[in-house]
C-alpha cells in the first residue's frame, strides 16, 4: 500500500477542499461588496457635510469668509467615534479657514472627489468639493476607524459563525463517509 491515499481520504479531499474554497471565496466577495457599499455611505455623509459647509462660505470681492457660528460648527463636526476635519481654500490653495494639513485633490470632470490621506498620523478619508462658480474649494476629512470597525464586525458576526458551521459540516461528512465506506 505504498503511498496511495485511502478512499476515505480521497473522498474527503474531493468534497471538503472545494467546499472550503467556495466558502472562502464567497466570504471574500461578501466582504468586498460590504466594504464598497459601506464606503459609499460614509462618502455620501462627507459630501453632505461639504455642501453644508459650502453654503456658509461668503465672498465679498476678492475676500472669502466662513459665516458659521461655533454651535453650527460643533454640530457639523460632531461624530461620536470619528474625528472630522475641514478646510476652506481659495482657488490658489491658500487657506481661508480650517485645518492647514487638509489639502484639496485635483478635480477632473466632477465637482467633487474622494481620496485617502494621513493627517496627524491618522488614516483619513477626504472629500474635495468645488462649487460651480469655482470661487473656493471645500475639503472635508473623516478618520476611518468606523469603516474599519464595521468590516471587522461583519467578519466577526458573519464569517466566523460560518467557519464554525463549515467545520461542523466537515466533521459530519467525514463521519458519514467512514460509516458508508466501512463495509468496503
Amino acid at each position: 500500500m505504498g503511498g496511495k491515499p485511502s478512499l476515505r481520504r480521497r473522498l474527503s479531499q474531493h468534497v471538503l477542499v472545494p467546499l472550503v474554497l467556495t466558502w472562502a471565496l464567497g466570504t471574500a466577495v461578501v466582504l468586498a461588496v460590504a466594504e464598497h457599499f459601506a464606503g459609499q455611505a460614509f462618502d455620501r455623509a462627507l459630501l453632505e457635510n461639504g455642501y453644508a459647509l459650502a453654503a456658509r462660505v461668503k465672498g465679498t470681492g476678492n475676500s472669502l469668509s466662513l459665516a458659521i457660528t461655533p454651535e453650527e460648527m460643533n454640530t457639523l463636526l460632531f461624530d461620536e467615534s470619528e474625528t472630522l476635519y475641514f478646510a476652506v481654500r481659495r482657488p490658489d490653495g491658500s487657506l481661508v479657514a480650517g485645518h492647514p494639513e487638509l489639502h484639496a485633490m485635483p478635480l477632473v470632470g466632477s465637482d467633487h472627489e474622494f481620496a485617502d490621506a494621513v493627517i496627524d498620523g491618522r488614516s483619513v478619508r477626504t472629500m474635495t468639493l468645488q462649487p460651480e462658480d469655482r470661487s473656493f474649494v471645500i475639503v472635508f476629512g473623516q478618520t476611518a476607524r468606523s469603516r474599519s470597525r464595521l468590516l471587522e464586525d461583519l467578519l466577526e458576526y458573519s464569517a466566523l459563525p460560518q467557519a464554525a458551521l463549515l467545520a461542523l459540516l466537515a466533521w459530519w461528512l467525514r463521519r458519514r463517509m467512514e460509516r458508508d465506506l466501512q463495509p468496503l
